[in-house]
């Protein structure tokens, strides 16, 4: 369950939320919230992002799960382009020697801020 793992997850995603209220209650009692196909034998009160759906079909389960993973794959795709775009917009002639070496004599240059 949640108590095993490292850190909270972002949102809690299932496929029917009425065979799976142990999960439910877990994340609403955590704060987590809940993604989730719900036909009409569920409570959508209880979930945070319903999806209207039939939970029983596994082409509309395909369907849905497909779309939710393409999603997360794409997100993390963006943040790891972002991340590397941060890193190349780094002025490298910051860091580079200038010829100066302080001495430990020296006082510390007065802090500004």
């Amino acid at each position: 369950g949640i108590k095993e793992m490292t850190k909270l997850p972002g949102a809690l995603y299932l496929i029917d939320p009425s065979k799976e209220s142990i999960a439910v209650a877990e994340a609403i009692r955590m704060g987590i919230p809940i993604l989730a196909m719900v036909d009409t034998n569920c409570n959508p009160d209880e979930i945070d992002y319903p999806i209207p759906s039939n939970d029983d079909a596994i082409r509309a389960i395909k369907l849905v799960t497909g779309r939710i993973a393409d999603a997360i794959l794409g997100g993390l795709a963006a943040r790891e382009y972002a991340a590397k775009e941060a890193l190349e917009a780094v002025d490298v002639g910051a860091f580079q020697e200038t010829g100066y070496v302080a001495s430990p004599d020296e006082p510390a240059p007065a802090y500004i801020g």
